[in-house]
């Protein structure tokens, strides 16, 4: 600044407002991500509360997993060829048809006195992993109610 004028020059002005512009798309960034990680973990949070229910529903009486689902998901539900799609919109609530994206794939088997149960959870269409495998748990419950 120059002595004896009050006021900012034109070039301090404009090196204020692109430092301030800096720092609020900075803040910005940061914020934005925040919220992402955030959702996704909410997501990934009731999406592992949904397969424990649904596990709790298997190791309940595997014999009677399709009627006892369809009892909890309050429609009917059917194996085709051994699996079936459960759908959910953004909000986790259930649904009978997707659009989002959002869905558990369930392979259900029986053979003898062994049951079988595969949970792969989808969400937008993505495969979610908990772990290092895309299938987050694989329960296998005979007829002594063995893991």
């Amino acid at each position: 600044m120059m002595k004896g004028k009050k006021g900012f020059t034109l070039t301090e002005v404009l090196v204020s407002v692109a430092i301030a512009g800096i720092l609020v798309v900075a803040v910005a960034t940061v914020f934005i991500r925040y919220h992402r990680l955030e959702n996704r973990y909410a997501v990934k949070e009731n999406i592992l509360t949904e397969i424990e229910n649904i596990y709790e529903i298997f190791t309940g009486s595997p014999a009677d997993f399709e009627a006892n689902l369809s009892d909890y998901f309050q429609r009917e539900i059917e194996f085709s060829e051994v699996e079936t799609y459960l759908y959910y919109d953004g909000d986790f609530r259930k649904l009978s048809d997707s659009e989002t994206g959002n869905y558990l794939l369930l392979a259900y088997s029986q053979e003898e006195n062994l049951y079988s149960l595969k949970i792969t959870p989808h969400h937008r269409g993505e495969i979610i992993k908990f772990t290092e495998s895309e299938f987050l748990r694989e329960i296998r419950v005979g007829g002594n109610n063995e893991e």
